[in-house]
């Protein structure tokens, strides 16, 4: 880091000069503004690394670090990691800095060809707003003639599909400690309207150090759900700059909120529907009602508790092994038929009583009755976590009881979820 005065001299020299590029005075006053917070950080706030902000530290630095967005020939390309139906996703090394990351090469020709240029656009968008640790975020995106990419964590210890492919399904201890986490990045995204709609192994990674992130935000949309409601009652009730009623937008920590007249909400700018159509997801993991049909013939409704059944079948799936609706040899009508009328078998002797509760409760066909339709809340308070610290969790100052093995990096080929 320079000096100040050092900073200082080059950004009044910036000044006297004319027709510089203005990514230069951008960059002055990103390091200007590292210096800064740095100077409060090592001066007055000595427990500073020791909290959550830490961790959105580390993210700003790393994001200023590589301002402006880079090239691909910014980049040493390591090998690949994954691929799916439209893109492939690449080890990266920044030249600058060294980090590591995902690097997702997207095939401006195949989103053309299946008509997924605004699902594209939106996981950029979206990615580039998350501010969860808990959660897969975009640090940078650019784009030539041939491929859209997109910049991500480069989460070593990869997908606990895989892990579970190689090593079986995982002890209770570890599954608690993992699902908390994957619960308050659910939680991150539902209380800014986003609905997830592919919840399942191969869209949860590992970190090094044992911790869960939710990836792939490829079916995303935004629709209603409990917890959102929740958060909108405690802005009403702090009377945050005006009333949501009264058409007021209101800034409520990193959330700007407005409502209609007509009664729609907007979160960050994003519009809410009050409801979804049509399956999304991957078979065995998506819920009844995104299979149901209505009077009239059309896809049946639904809101983010559908989610919640998802996470329901990947609790399942980790503690043993597979799918509560995965017909093993079967294919995608088989899976559909057993969500809809198969039945759960929970085995005493595999998992204890209160993992058989929560997924019994999570796995509940009627919506209206489904744990989580009263937020996420209602899960995190359910037995199965008893004994969990819910503030030193998402501060991640809780240990993992697990960790992925070292030098192994665990992906599946990344086969797409599918949207009607």
């Amino acid at each position: 880091m320079r000096p100040l005065e050092d900073i200082w001299t080059s950004i009044r020299s910036y000044n006297c000069r004319h027709g510089d590029e203005e990514e230069q005075g951008h960059e002055l006053l990103d390091e200007l503004i590292v210096f800064l917070v740095e100077l409060i950080q090592a001066e007055f706030l000595p427990e500073f690394r020791r909290s959550i902000f830490d961790w959105q530290w580390q993210q700003m630095q790393r994001t200023v670090a590589e301002w402006p967005v880079p090239t691909r020939d910014s980049f040493d390309w390591l090998g690949r990691v994954g691929k799916g139906g439209y893109a492939t996703v690449f080890a990266v090394q920044c030249k600058r800095t060294g980090h590591v990351y995902a690097m997702k090469r997207i095939d401006k020709r195949l989103i053309k060809q299946k008509k997924q240029q605004k699902a594209v656009e939106l996981e950029k968008q979206l990615m580039a707003q998350i501010k969860s640790p808990f959660v897969a975020g975009l640090h940078c995106s650019y784009q030539d003639e041939t491929h859209v990419t997109l910049g991500m964590d480069m989460i070593a210890g990869g997908d606990i599909e895989a892990y579970m492919t190689r090593k079986g399904p995982f002890p209770e201890s570890v599954v608690k400690y993992l699902m908390a986490e994957i619960i308050l990045g659910l939680k991150h995204l539902h209380e800014r309207g986003i609905m997830h709609r592919d919840i399942k192994p191969a869209n949860v990674l590992v970190t090094h150090d044992g911790h869960a992130v939710l990836s792939d935000l490829g079916l995303v949309t935004f629709v209603q759900n409990p917890s959102l409601q929740c958060l909108l009652l405690e802005i009403e009730d702090a009377g945050a700059g005006g009333s949501l009623s009264h058409g007021h937008e209101i800034q409520y920590g990193d959330f700007t909120v407005r409502k209609s007249p007509h009664g729609t909400v907007y979160v960050n700018g994003n519009r809410i529907k009050p409801h979804a159509r049509g399956k999304a997801g991957t078979p065995g993991f998506w819920a009844p009602e995104m299979l149901r049909r209505d009077n009239d013939g059309r896809p049946g409704k639904y809101t983010g508790t559908a989610d919640w059944w998802s996470i329901g079948c990947l609790l399942y799936a980790m503690l043993l092994g597979v799918g509560p609706f995965t017909v093993l040899g079967g294919d995608t009508n088989d899976d559909n038929n057993e969500t809809l009328n198969g039945s759960v078998v929970l085995p005493h002797g595999r998992i204890g009583a209160d993992a058989r509760s929560l997924i019994a409760q999570l796995l509940v066909r009627d919506p209206a009755q489904r744990l989580g339709n009263k937020g996420a809340w209602e899960v995190m308070a359910h037995p199965f976590f008893e004994g969990v610290e819910w503030a030193l969790l998402e501060a991640r100052t809780l240990p993992p009881p697990w960790r992925p093995p070292l030098g192994v990096v665990n992906a599946q080929p990344d086969v797409p979820g599918e949207k009607e």
